[in-house]
């Protein structure tokens, strides 16, 4: 492994911002999520393959766990509440063993799209390197729910997991906001140093005379779909706390995201949009409205009227807006690059069909949706796996309004759901990858172990209600 003295050096960075914040490992490693185009080194061995900075810090996490004497103990508590555990594991094992054997298994027998040196080629499925590095890439991401869950089995560890959440999100923002800046002021990408992954570099990039955010990522879309997992992260966040900070980050993180030029963090952000107003109705029909909806509702008036009132007193303020809109979203989806995707997709499809819904393996192929890369790569199989892991993930904790320390729980897993939310929309326009990611394994760990310690918290309070005097 050839080493990145630059990617050495954030690491070293980031767990001394760790440890200043009294976790050193956990903070660390959501500390390095934003640092999406910054390596700890390349591997010659698997085709020049970078693992990025939250690899490592996520194999430390959970080699500091494995050394702990109670660590089998504290294993088996976790297999043992539950039937998530056991999903999680079958799919580990499942996109290990199918990432070997069906590329072998059906080598020939269907296209797929790959990388090559001279860009994207239709070629007849075979091993790739990226069967091995892919396969280890999910197995990092789901092994981080049983890390995940033995720490949070003390609810102490909750508000750590907190700080790292918005650890992750305020040096997301602060990347975002040093690349815009420097690229207003003329300094071009001053982040170059740290991006040391051996990927395709698109960070000096205009889009209608806007310059393209990519903050820590090679390229915008990566970053504007990131963005859109902390600003659900953070909104949700503020709904059930009222925290000024989570909504100051919201709209920093709002500011962002249109300004990073993303068609994908543009129609990523119409679909929460939709979802969260579909939301508020339906919580005002049932009664259940929250002053943070009304509140939501307040500052969307606002800027309708600020809009407006400008359109009025000169509508051509609007024109490069409006340029921005038509290259990024009306003319994207007849680009070439669009039918190109699209493309991409249809042979993912169509590799499913040929392998008999058993797909082809995580890292077989190409695609441009992260949907149909977990069902051609996974098969039907890994998509019925990852579909009952969603379903608790959307099921979240439910509500708890016994104590205050309860509402900090329910927050974080909203959050954390959000994240989750945010990230899967963004995938299903541009994901590559069948692997949902670290955030999706950390937050399903929240809220299995969140609606534990809530169920904890009833029972307690059933048993003081019991004996009471009062009763």
């Amino acid at each position: 492994m050839n080493l990145s003295i630059p990617g050495i050096a954030v690491c070293l960075a980031l767990l001394v911002l760790g440890y200043s914040l009294r976790n050193t490992i956990i903070i660390a490693l959501f500390a390095s999520l934003p640092f999406g185009s910054t390596a700890i080194g390349q591997l010659p061995g698997l085709g020049g393959s970078s693992p990025l900075i939250y690899a490592f810090l996520g194999a430390l996490f959970l080699a500091s766990l494995m050394v702990k004497r109670e660590f089998v103990r504290d294993l088996s508590c976790v297999f043992y509440s539950s039937w998530v555990p056991w999903i999680v594991c079958a799919l580990i094992v499942y996109a290990a063993a199918s990432s070997l054997l069906l590329p072998r298994l059906f080598a020939g027998q269907t296209s797929v799209i790959v990388p090559t040196i001279n860009g994207m080629r239709e070629v007849p499925l075979a091993p790739l390197s990226g069967n091995t590095t892919q396969a280890a890439y999910f197995a990092l991401s789901a092994l981080m729910f049983f890390g995940f869950s033995i720490v949070l089995r003390s609810r102490f560890n909750f508000a750590t997991v907190r700080r790292g959440y918005f650890t992750w999100v305020v040096i997301h923002a602060l990347l975002g906001v040093i690349d815009l800046g420097a690229k207003v002021i003329g300094m071009g990408d001053v982040l170059l140093p740290i991006r040391t992954a051996s990927y395709s570099l698109l960070t000096e990039v205009e889009e209608a005379g806007f310059w393209r955010v990519t903050g820590g990522f090679a390229e915008a879309s990566s970053f504007g779909g990131v963005t859109l997992s902390c600003l659900a992260f953070t909104f949700a966040y503020w709904r059930v706390t009222n925290s000024r900070p989570a909504l100051g980050l919201a709209i920093l993180l709002s500011f962002l995201l249109i300004a990073s030029t993303s068609s994908t963090a543009y129609a990523g952000g119409a679909v929460l949009a939709l979802a969260l107003m579909m939301g508020i109705i339906c919580a005002a029909l049932s009664g259940r409205t929250v002053s943070q909806d009304i509140v939501l509702l307040g500052l969307g008036m606002i800027v309708l009227v600020i809009i407006g009132g400008l359109y009025l007193y000169d509508s051509r303020l609007f024109d490069p807006v409006l340029d921005l809109i038509r290259t990024t979203l009306l003319e994207k989806a007849s680009s070439e690059s669009a039918r190109e995707r699209g493309y991409w997709n249809y042979r993912s499809l169509q590799a499913f069909i040929d392998t008999a819904g058993l797909g082809i393996g995580l890292g077989s192929s190409r695609v441009s949706n992260w949907a149909i890369a977990v069902l051609s790569q996974l098969g039907a199989i890994g998509a019925a796996l990852v579909g009952c892991l969603l379903f608790v993930i959307l099921r979240g904790v439910g509500n708890a309004r016994t104590a205050q320390v309860d509402q900090e729980l329910v927050a974080l897993a909203a959050g954390a759901r959000g994240a989750i939310l945010g990230s899967l929309v963004a995938g299903s326009m541009v994901g590559t990858s069948a692997d949902p990611g670290l955030l999706f394994f950390i937050g399903l760990a929240i809220i299995m172990e969140g609606r534990r310690q809530l169920a904890e918290t009833a029972d307690r309070e059933r048993i003081h209600s019991l004996y009471s005097p009062a009763s």
